[in-house]
């Protein structure tokens, strides 16, 4: 899928892998999914021990979702990435960079005070099918 994404000098400058926006075509239909986190699919727990193997989960978990939704990652517009603490931007990022390809859907980074289950991070996305 095209996006009409905005590469311009009149926009505010980016700090990291991602777009200040992008337009959906026309006559494509949002698909909103909710927040993940890395738990183990097998144990139902989160079983990782550093932050670069839990967020390896994260994005294993997202593409089960996406693969039931019939959602690649070309479809997505939109991702909202949760860390537990800022000290991890910099690894998240790329990490979030080898997830994602040349990708660079919209982003927002927050530091959230705590994450369910005790994770590290959390990630919801919207894509556009």
């Amino acid at each position: 899928m095209i996006f009409n994404l905005v590469m311009s000098d009149n926009v505010t400058k980016v700090v990291g892998p991602y777009s200040n926006f992008i337009s959906p075509p026309h006559g494509t239909h949002p698909v909103y999914f909710s927040g993940v986190i890395g738990i183990n699919q097998l144990t139902g727990t989160i079983t990782a021990k550093s932050f670069e193997e839990e967020i390896k989960t994260v994005f294993e978990n997202l593409k089960l979702n996406m693969e039931a939704a019939h959602v690649k990652i070309p479809n997505i517009v939109k991702v909202n990435v949760y860390l537990d603490d800022f000290k991890y931007f910099e690894e998240m990022n790329k990490l979030y960079s080898e997830f994602l390809g040349e990708h660079r859907p919209c982003r927002v980074t927050i530091a959230a005070k705590a994450l369910p289950k005790g994770a590290l991070v959390e990630i919801d996305i919207i894509a556009h099918i």
